[in-house]
């Protein structure tokens, strides 16, 4: 829709193509990578997308895997000494998919943020 509006001047609410795909993307910033990872170098963005999985799964995976990475980074900077070559537990683990989770939900909700308007602001918007 970004490219219908600044091309032609419209946008289309229902923007998909035949096979139910879109072509509208949300650049969801990522957390940067936090030391010389050589493990995963996450992209600086998460092109989101609605449609079928095969569209809209991949980026959210990616963007899934960043929260991971700095959620690891920031874990293993806290008491990484006691932890010095062992592999963590199931509980760590799971925590650690918390709060990557948790970090990645934060993420979504302050970019929803931005579609969201007061009561105030819409009715203002309709001109009542």
């Amino acid at each position: 829709n970004a490219q219908l509006l600044n091309s032609y001047g419209f946008a289309l609410v229902a923007n998909f193509e035949p096979d139910r795909s879109s072509n509208d993307v949300r650049p969801l910033p990522l957390p940067a990578p936090q030391g010389d990872s050589l493990i995963y170098q996450p992209p600086a963005n998460a092109l989101l997308r609605i449609g079928p999985k095969r569209y809209s799964y991949p980026p959210l995976a990616a963007a899934l895997d960043a929260f991971r990475a700095a959620a690891a980074a920031a874990s293993s900077s806290v008491g990484a000494s006691s932890r010095a070559g062992r592999r963590p537990g199931l509980s760590a683990r799971l925590a650690l998919e918390e709060e990557a989770l948790r970090r990645l939900a934060a993420a979504l909700d302050a970019e929803l943020k931005g579609y969201s308007l007061s009561e105030e602001s819409a009715l203002a918007a309709l001109g009542g």
